[in-house]
């Protein structure tokens, strides 16, 4: 901001924050009549009123066409082409969506509808700069073009009521898929142990067997008899095993890869175990052609689906 021979400062930008009198000035600035600049301060058009105006306001408000066709061109903004996530759930992954913003307007209404009070630059795109705050974006000018952003929600909005509780759900579900899988193991370890003794049972750290795509089994036997016959037994927990049947399948099939690795496993045969709570029919026709032993948790407690399994039964 400069000044001028008289006292009349030179506004060459508007924001949300320009009062009126400067919102004149700059009307001066790019050549507004007397009369448009009169209209304008009689109609109290400050920053955010100039920024949200349309030509058919301004004409109703008194602005000649040519003043407010030169007010809109002057005002507006470059056209913005940014990615949103859409993704309440800011521990989910990222739904990114393209926006265009033409104007000002654009983004005020884009943040209204989500509920919103700004955005801020996704953190695969932000700089990192000791852990610096990241920057909040309320003028569409600031923005980068193509650049990746969240939405930035107020303290005690509805949307951030809802992204805390679904952090308190997923919270809740995590904790209690790593209370089953722990379950699991345990009861594994005891159920062979039971069938076969102890002492043939050797437990392995599971964070050994990790698959390509960084599965970790959540349970890994070997089973060694009297008459040195070894089997290793691999697991995996699913609570709901059957909308997770597929993706148990292609995990239990890496943990076989890893396993058959390990020079200590030379020779040995393998069992995939799946645990799970209940599953139907279908997906336990599925487990037979795929040779997987089913592990249920019936109360408290697991066991072998329907009674003694071949899988369990055998130590080779």
């Amino acid at each position: 901001m400069g000044q001028t021979g008289s006292s009349e400062p030179i506004i060459t930008k508007v924001d949300n924050e320009t009062s009126v009198r400067d919102s004149i000035a700059y009307a001066r600035s790019i050549g507004l009549s007397g009369r448009d600049c009169f209209f304008l301060q009689w109609a109290g058009y400050d920053g955010g009123a100039l920024l949200s105006a349309r030509d058919h306001q301004l004409r109703n408000d008194g602005i000649s066409a040519r003043g407010a066709a030169r007010l809109i061109r002057s005002l507006k903004a470059p056209v913005r082409k940014v990615f949103i996530d859409m993704n309440v759930d800011e521990d989910a992954e990222a739904d990114f969506q393209l926006i265009t913003f033409k104007h000002q307007q654009d983004f005020h209404e884009q943040l209204m509808r989500s509920g919103a009070s700004a955005l801020r630059q996704h953190l695969n795109d932000a700089p990192d700069v000791n852990d610096a705050p990241l920057y909040v974006h309320t003028d569409v000018c600031t923005l980068e073009e193509g650049g990746h952003y969240n939405f930035v929600y107020s303290k005690g909005s509805m949307w951030a009521r809802v992204q805390g509780g679904l952090k308190t759900t997923n919270a809740f579900c995590d904790k209690m898929a790593s209370v089953f899988e722990k379950d699991a193991e345990a009861a594994l370890k005891f159920e062979l142990g039971a069938r076969h003794g102890e002492t043939c049972v050797q437990q392995f750290l599971p964070a050994d067997f990790k698959t390509a795509s960084g599965s970790l089994p959540d349970g890994v036997f070997l089973l060694t008899t009297m008459e040195g016959k070894k089997t290793v037994y691999l697991l995996e927990a699913k609570y709901d095993a059957d909308s997770e049947f597929t993706k148990a399948d292609e995990q239990l099939t890496g943990y076989v890869q890893a396993a058959k690795k390990r020079t200590v496993f030379r020779g040995a045969s393998f069992v995939k175990v799946l645990a799970h709570s209940g599953v139907k029919d279908v997906t336990r026709r599925k487990a037979k052609s795929k040779q997987i032993e089913l592990f249920k948790r019936v109360g408290d407690q697991f066991q072998c689906d329907e009674g003694a399994s071949p899988g369990f039964g055998r130590a080779g």
